[in-house]
């Protein structure tokens, strides 16, 4: 029996991938490989390590906007970076000074 490789291949064009910046309307990608996506969020971890980042699964047909696009908005990544409070140091598991 023939493998359907055109399945396969309709399948792997439908999805692909993006880096959520939560908290924030904001994300990064629509990359066709998790591999690559989980690159950006570990960059995007260490260039702002107080936010949260996430990798989801999008359809193939999904286009990140400009009203959407992270680097479009700088600032306010930036900003929410540095209002951001504990997340950085939850990340790393530190415990919280104040815990009693």
């Amino acid at each position: 029996m023939k493998e359907n490789t055109q399945w396969s291949r309709t399948v792997t064009d439908q999805v692909g991938w993006v880096v959520l910046f939560l908290g924030t309307p904001y994300m990064d990608g629509r990359y066709t490989e998790k591999d690559s996506a989980m690159q950006v969020k570990e960059h995007m971890e260490e260039r702002y390590p107080r936010l949260r980042f996430e990798v989801a699964q999008v359809r193939g047909d999904f286009l990140v906007s400009d009203d959407i696009f992270w680097a479009d908005h700088q600032e306010e990544i930036e900003a929410a970076n540095d209002s951001a409070t504990g997340v950085y140091w939850r990340r790393h598991g530190y415990a919280k000074a104040n815990s009693n």
